[in-house]
């Protein structure tokens, strides 16, 4: 694979290439695609999922957390429609580091917590916007506060936790990205799968593809267990609904 003569990709930055110390190999073209060790990840020129029609089932911890604990932190937007999205969802943009999210007020966040964004919708919308907001969150955070506020609880999640201790990159810090469309793999009011294109501004698009766990009351990133989640370079949004602060 040939390098890119310009700006490094943010996708060649650690904070990128996995938590928990897990070993990766890149292929790098503009983007870099992240593949996870043992295979698995779409290589060059492959598709991230498109929608399917299976389910997914996720099994939630019972850990405390205030969203679920009905007190004053609780979250209480109430979900709206289970239909998948196909069209950009009614949004705001509001800058999370140096990335646009979208916010709203049906769907979230609807506060902050130690400065992330929590508490979304329990509907697709909700995964959706969650899913956008982690990766925003990673370029205004290191590694280790997004995954404690943002990420669901697993054993990667603590993996993850133990390899973040001293770490204070961001996804940012080798260059801004950009929403610029999604589409969904599968969705059960449990667990939904959506990959979402993040783009350079070379303009380059990779699809990042996010399982979104419904876990003590709000919407939560599941680390991989490889440390790194399926991502592959696209041409264009071909197969995914476009959707950014700038469309």
């Amino acid at each position: 694979m040939s390098g890119s003569d310009g700006e490094r990709s943010p996708f060649t930055h650690r904070w990128f290439l996995g938590a928990a110390g897990f070993m990766v190999v890149l292929a790098v073209m503009v983007l870099v695609l992240v593949l996870t060790r043992g295979g698995g990840s779409p290589r060059v020129g492959e598709r991230a999922p498109e929608p399917q029609t299976q389910e997914r089932v996720a099994t939630s911890s019972t850990a405390s957390d205030p969203s679920a604990s009905g007190g004053p932190d609780r979250c209480n937007l109430p979900a709206g429609s289970q239909s998948v999205p196909t069209a950009p969802p009614a949004s705001s943009w509001t800058l999370e580091g140096s990335m646009a999210i979208p916010t709203s007020h049906a769907v979230g966040p609807e506060r902050h917590v130690d400065g992330f964004p929590v508490c979304y919708a329990h509907d697709p919308d909700g995964a959706l916007f969650a899913a956008v907001a982690f990766w925003g969150a990673a370029t205004a955070a290191p590694p280790a506060g997004v995954y404690r506020h943002l990420a669901a609880d697993t054993p990667t999640r603590a993996q993850a936790l133990a390899s973040a201790r001293g770490d204070n990159s961001r996804l940012s810090d080798n260059g801004q990205v950009s929403l610029a469309g999604f589409t969904f793999a599968s969705y059960t009011p449990q667990s939904a799968s959506v990959a979402i294109v993040l783009q350079t501004t070379q303009g380059a698009m990779v699809a990042v593809t996010c399982t979104m766990v419904w876990q003590n009351g709000d919407w939560r990133y599941e680390i991989p267990p490889g440390g790194t989640p399926p991502a592959s370079q696209i041409a264009g949004l071909d197969g995914y609904t476009a959707w950014g602060a700038a469309s």
